[in-house]
């Protein structure tokens, strides 16, 4: 029995140290919809879930921070790329979509493409994250128009003619181009429609103050204009909000309070969970370890899981990062006394917690997340793992002679 336990011992190390697809690249970034930038020299180039490069999806694209969202595959294998001409989008073939003469904006998973003096059309167009022409207009320079969703739009018109002059721009309406519905010009930000609500800041004339609140997509109030932190956007059925003594509970999608807000920090709610935390750091006589307040909770704000003396794994610079993925796992870490913390994978549902030997691992997506660990060789390196925390794709280390 011992040397069957030895051999699967050997096999899963020799598994563990060989099996991982090796990728000849200096720099490596977060995985989006299924692709990964990856950097050699000055080039980019994107690398799918296997690690193969694939070579017809040439990309120029500016990274400021690897923990950001807008860079590589924006869309659903669709892509903005940086050209001198100007920017445009390909597909996943290497395609055109839209030639490279424009200034794009993405936002909010959608792209905003304003033509460059390089164009020969004068055409504004937004289109969706399938690549989707969703509205298009001539000259648009007497206004700003913002998707809310693939039929509803937020407008701006310029005060004065005056281009030059800062803060041109007075109160958004918001308009359904389909059915020609438009509400009144009262809105200083409005969102993109997230599950039904638009999120929106207004005057309160009762309050005598701007606040936020939420309309329908027929631009009813769905939820009063009474908070004065921006809340959360809508998802299963809970809206994170923050009162004024600083402290963040949940309302449901008609506006009741459904959870005391009573929390340190919190973030919204994915797949049944949320991340909060309930008091400061705590020593235990009991387990003789500090307890730093984080906990998962449900729906309905049972408390599933206590980190104890875990902390959510977002680094101290990006609290605003959620660390309950889509993939079903929080990223969090415990602190040593010297040296880096260890990072830990939790399983929400089945409880199951991964330690791990890297220094930082990035957010998951498309299953796989990004970390960075030191080699064979005491050098820091990159590679992706998946949701347990197995090494699947790694950074090729060059032989030097």
């Amino acid at each position: 029995m011992k040397k069957i336990k030895i051999l699967m011992l050997v096999v899963l190390c020799y598994v563990n140290i060989y099996s991982q697809k090796k990728v000849d690249a200096e720099n490596f970034y977060c995985f989006t919809n299924n692709y990964a930038l990856v950097k050699k020299g000055n080039d980019l180039r994107f690398i799918d879930k296997l690690g193969n490069i694939i070579p017809e999806m040439k990309v120029n694209q500016s990274v400021q921070y690897i923990t950001s969202t807008d860079y590589g595959m924006q869309g659903n294998n669709i892509y903005i790329t940086k050209e001198q001409s100007g920017s445009g989008i390909k597909n996943t073939k290497g395609e055109f979509l839209f030639e490279p003469f424009y200034n794009i904006e993405s936002f909010h998973g959608y792209f905003i493409l304003n033509p460059n003096l390089n164009s020969k059309k004068d055409d504004f167009i937004i289109i969706n994250k399938n690549g989707k022409i969703i509205y298009k207009e001539k000259n648009t320079s007497k206004k700003q128009v913002f998707p809310i969703n693939d039929e509803i739009f937020a407008i701006r018109y310029q005060k004065n003619n005056n281009s030059y002059v800062a803060n041109n721009y007075g109160y958004s309406e918001i308009k359904n181009i389909k059915t020609g519905k438009v509400t009144e010009r009262v809105f200083s930000s409005v969102l993109p429609e997230v599950n039904g609500l638009i999120k929106a800041y207004r005057y309160n004339e009762k309050e005598g103050a701007g606040k936020w609140g939420f309309l329908d997509e027929n631009f009813k109030t769905a939820i009063g204009f009474i908070y004065t932190n921006k809340p959360g956007d809508l998802y299963d059925n809970r809206i994170l909000v923050k009162s004024k003594d600083r402290k963040y509970g949940f309302i449901d999608k008609r506006g009741r309070l459904i959870i005391e807000a009573k929390f340190l920090e919190a973030k919204h709610f994915v797949n049944g969970y949320a991340m909060v935390k309930l008091h400061k750091k705590k020593y235990s006589k009991e387990s003789k370890k500090y307890n730093y307040g984080y906990r998962v909770i449900d729906v309905n704000g049972r408390i599933i899981r206590d980190l104890e003396d875990a902390v959510p794994a977002t680094f101290h610079s990006l609290k605003s990062i959620n660390a309950i993925e889509n993939e079903g796992v929080v990223r969090i870490k415990i602190n040593q006394k010297k040296g880096f913390p260890i990072n830990y994978i939790l399983d929400i549902k089945s409880g199951e917690i991964i330690e791990t030997k890297y220094r930082r691992i990035y957010r998951f997506n498309s299953g796989l997340a990004l970390v960075e660990f030191i080699n064979e060789n005491k050098k820091m390196t990159y590679g992706y793992i998946d949701k347990k925390g197995e090494l699947k794709i790694m950074k090729e280390v060059r032989n030097k002679f």
